[in-house]
């Protein structure tokens, strides 16, 4: 046993804690400690297609083990944690059905986010997350700091991921299309510019709604060669143009409306300038600038503004920060337009 010290010092005794009761702010807290594990257990349940395999009824454990090649044992832990997580339902002992909020990572699904949650729990996205506390100094990507090249660059030589990057724009596009249209009345514009607008799926969405609107989708050649099926009958029909191109470079003229979907929160502030500054000068006078992006003011917003942040440098601006913003490139705040959706549409206009 060992002897107390020569001083005679005594221990300071265990300080008396108070009761923490089942629910309250301590009990919330030591659930979000784990975000991590369950962000992964949502990942790895969208890469094991559980949520598919339940689609039929209740399915035993030992069946899923069996279709998923994994430990029995090991996945029952797993299970029991999207129980709690409302992602699976225990029918009776050893049998799970997938909930409502399951569907949602159903491939087939009509608002499937199977490859978003793919996308978000990526080794090379986690291992870029944990950097979180370096660009809170830097407010640089810890992705190029990394890699030493951005993020997009580095897409191409990763096949694999790209394939989950682009089922992941996909999936989140048909919904954000979907809120965008009850949300904004295009029937204003003649010639509407999707900058950044990836393969046109929200360009071809708005060329079927109003036959006499006419659009030109801007993207670099990797992204648009794939944009041919999707706005062939539009092209063929002279309504639409598809443009290989940097839009830190420029951007095509002619357009009355300029749509910037999800592309200026990917964006450092230097890129942001140089991008609004080529729109300001093709222009029309009298056209409008509409910028969507997430409400920061949300859950998922505020989740989305980190992860850009640390993934690529950029991130989502405050009403007061996007001012000034469109005052340095030559435009003025006009409105902010909510959606249904996890967006907000916010309109300028040419100073």
């Amino acid at each position: 046993m060992a002897k107390r010290k020569a001083s005679g010092a005594k221990p300071k005794p265990l300080r008396r804690r108070a009761r923490v009761p089942a629910s309250g702010p301590a009990q919330k807290l030591r659930g979000m400690l784990f975000g991590a594990i369950q962000a992964q257990a949502l990942g790895v349940a969208a890469e094991l297609r559980i949520p598919d395999l339940l689609r039929d009824g209740p399915t035993g454990l030992y069946q899923l083990a069996t279709a998923t090649h994994t430990d029995p044992m090991a996945l029952e832990r797993m299970m029991r944690l999207l129980v709690q997580m409302g992602i699976v339902a225990e029918s009776r002992p050893g049998k799970f059905i997938c909930t409502a909020t399951g569907k949602h990572l159903q491939a087939e699904s009509p608002s499937s986010l199977r490859n978003y949650t793919r996308l978000t729990n990526l080794e090379m996205v986690l291992h870029v997350v944990a950097r979180l506390g370096r660009s809170l100094h830097t407010a640089e990507s810890q992705f190029t700091a990394l890699h030493g090249k951005g993020f997009y660059e580095s897409l191409p030589n990763l096949p694999a991921e790209a394939a989950i990057f682009n089922g992941a724009m996909q999936e989140i596009s048909e919904q954000d299309i979907i809120d965008m249209r009850d949300a904004y009345d295009f029937s204003r514009c003649r010639c509407v510019v999707d900058v950044g607008g990836g393969q046109g799926h929200l360009l071809a969405a708005l060329l079927d709604d109003y036959p006499g609107l006419n659009g030109v989708l801007l993207d670099v050649p990797a992204v648009i060669a794939g944009a041919g099926a999707i706005l062939h009958d539009h092209v063929a029909g002279g309504r639409c143009r598809v443009v290989g191109g940097d839009f830190l470079q420029s951007v095509p003229a002619g357009g009355d409306l300029y749509l910037l979907k999800r592309v200026l929160s990917h964006c450092t502030e230097e890129q942001a300038r140089t991008l609004l500054t080529n729109i300001r000068s093709v222009i029309a006078p009298k056209g409008r600038l509409v910028l969507a992006d997430p409400d920061p003011a949300s859950l998922y917003g505020a989740s989305f503004d980190v992860l850009m942040l640390v993934l690529l440098g950029g991130g989502l601006r405050t009403g007061k920060q996007l001012k000034e913003l469109f005052a340095a490139a030559g435009f003025a705040y006009k409105r902010t337009v909510g959606t249904s959706g996890e967006l907000q549409l916010i309109e300028a206009s040419p100073a």
